[in-house]
């Protein structure tokens, strides 16, 4: 059919003709087009990108496929969560903990023990000051604002036989966030996470590779506390270019979001809580 109406075309007499040709010729090929499945391919092309996530580690747990999931419910073209992960309103699985706010300078016993064991003494590994002249210098800081650190704390229980008070001590609040801006790279939402020991009334650093060192946000999954954590690595991006005559390869930031259970399995040498590895979720090309 669209040879015989090409031919009658070019027989035809007055203005236009290779014109006309021509546009009948694009008809045929569009309705050849469509046959051949081209406006399929190009449907597959526009088809959803792959998801913004993807698991890592933990395909063996449910509160792993869930945390992907509840990442991935989120717009592809929002950035990615590296300093605050969002629960999405359909995975109602996971909760926050409800935190009280305690007043830092009515607790500066507390917040001594926490520099203590972050090694915030300077320099690092001497023994802490005195806490008076300690607490002296930082009341100072406080109100010049110099410092505007933030303490808070929530109940939690993963032992029958104790009930423990989870601390989060923030010596820069949204210092994930600030390191983001400043740098482009961020990592280690939150802040960092102690145990208040109900026997002792000590504060104690969390044990085991997932530790108090890192600074760390804190979830439920049904009622259980899950520790999160956030490490920046780095993807090539493109071809390797020359810059000032060295092969140079473009990175672009990526993220390791880790999911961690506070176990009821106590450090057996030093009767620390643990908080112990479940899944680890990806931010860029899946590999």
């Amino acid at each position: 059919m669209g040879a015989t109406l090409l031919a009658n075309a070019m027989c035809n007499d007055g203005q236009g003709i290779q014109g006309a040709a021509m546009r009948i010729l694009t008809a045929f090929l569009w309705a050849s087009a469509v046959a051949g499945g081209v406006f399929d391919l190009l449907a597959q092309e526009q088809a959803p990108s792959a998801p913004s996530y993807w698991l890592k580690q933990g395909d063996g747990y449910p509160v792993c496929h869930d945390f992907l999931e509840n990442l991935n419910a989120f717009p592809r073209e929002n950035p990615a969560m590296v300093c605050e992960q969002e629960i999405h309103p359909t995975h109602a699985e996971f909760t926050r903990p409800v935190w009280e706010e305690m007043d830092v300078e009515a607790n500066l016993r507390l917040v001594f023990d926490a520099e203590g064991m972050l090694w915030r003494f300077t320099p690092i590994g001497t023994s802490a000051p005195d806490f008076n002249v300690w607490a002296a210098r930082f009341r100072e800081r406080l109100r010049s604002g110099e410092g505007r650190p933030r303490l808070r704390r929530t109940p939690f229980r993963v032992r029958e036989s104790e009930s423990e008070t989870l601390v989060l001590y923030e010596p820069v609040p949204d210092e994930c966030s600030v390191s983001l801006a400043r740098s482009g790279v961020g990592g280690d939402p939150g802040g960092y996470l102690f145990v208040l020991r109900a026997a002792s009334r000590k504060l104690e650093a969390f044990g085991g590779l997932i530790g108090t060192q890192e600074r760390t946000d804190l979830w439920f999954y049904h009622g259980y506390p899950y520790v999160l954590t956030s490490t920046p690595e780095h993807e090539v991006v493109g071809e390797p270019r020359l810059v000032d005559g060295v092969l140079t390869n473009e990175l672009r930031p990526i993220y390791s979001i880790g999911l961690h259970a506070i176990s009821s399995r106590l450090a057996p040498t030093t009767g620390q809580y643990l908080a112990e590895e479940r899944c680890y979720v990806g931010t860029g090309q899946e590999r």
